[in-house]
């Protein structure tokens, strides 16, 4: 059987227990709220208690303390079907087939659970600064937009995005937000933003009016589509992503 989850021995209150670590648990289970949050809601949803139910663990990965969680199988269990998904169904019921093949994991001594647990720990802490790192020129750039209010033309956004490393121009920034289903891709309206986009703020129409030379004689309305701080953001940040 493939191993889903490594399940161990460890002293949970007065006996040895099978036991998991609950990142890995909330890892498997794909929960989206993080992981802190996730399991104070667990340990008050279910009730469970202190050095019966579980353990903790405080690792200390350079200035950061990080609390590791170990549960009692049983509980693993309770929480992987309380997700009420087909992937807790599916790690709940290697659970009970791990038990019932009678596999017995290797007791686990203190040491060894603190080192297990601060390999993964800074395994994390690792794996977060890398992407803290490679996040950096999207976070500047976003900042420095949100510092500027000012709609800009799309052609002025082509040129901007084109220095971040998405090398675009004009017509082809045009082409390809219609294809995103930004802007309208035909018809009187083309290269204007459907209403859904105007409305959450990415976009705005400027209206400009035409006079027949220097007469005072109406003649058509141009408009003119830019893109807000915010559209600016939420933009760069799918086109930036797309350049990777």
């Amino acid at each position: 059987m493939q191993e889903l989850i490594k399940i161990n021995k460890n002293a949970i209150g007065a006996k040895e227990v099978n036991s998991i670590n609950a990142r890995d648990l909330w890892q498997n289970l794909e929960i989206k709220q993080e992981f802190a949050n996730w399991i104070k809601t667990q340990i008050n949803s279910l009730g469970l208690k202190f050095d019966i139910d579980f353990l903790t663990i405080d690792i200390k990965v350079k200035r950061q303390i990080l609390k590791e969680y170990i549960v009692t199988l049983d509980i693993a269990k309770h929480i992987a079907l309380a997700s009420r998904t087909i992937k807790g169904r599916e790690i709940r019921n290697y659970f009970i087939e791990v038990e019932k093949q009678g596999n017995t994991p290797k007791i686990e001594t203190y040491e060894e659970v603190v080192q297990k647990a601060l390999n993964m720990s800074t395994e994390r802490v690792k794996a977060l600064e890398n992407k803290i790192k490679d996040d950096k020129p999207k976070v500047l750039f976003a900042n420095s937009i949100a510092q500027s209010k000012a709609s800009i033309l799309i052609g002025e956004f082509a040129k901007l995005i084109s220095k971040r490393g998405f090398i675009i121009g004009q017509n082809n920034l045009f082409k390809l937000l219609r294809e995103k289903n930004y802007l309208i891709s035909s018809g009187g309206r083309k290269n204007q933003p459907y209403q859904v986009y105007i409305d959450n703020g990415y976009f705005g129409v400027i209206e400009k009016e035409l006079f027949k030379n220097d007469e005072d004689i109406y003649n058509r309305i141009i408009l003119t589509t830019k893109i807000t701080g915010k559209g600016q953001i939420a933009l760069a940040d799918e086109l930036l992503g797309l350049a990777v």
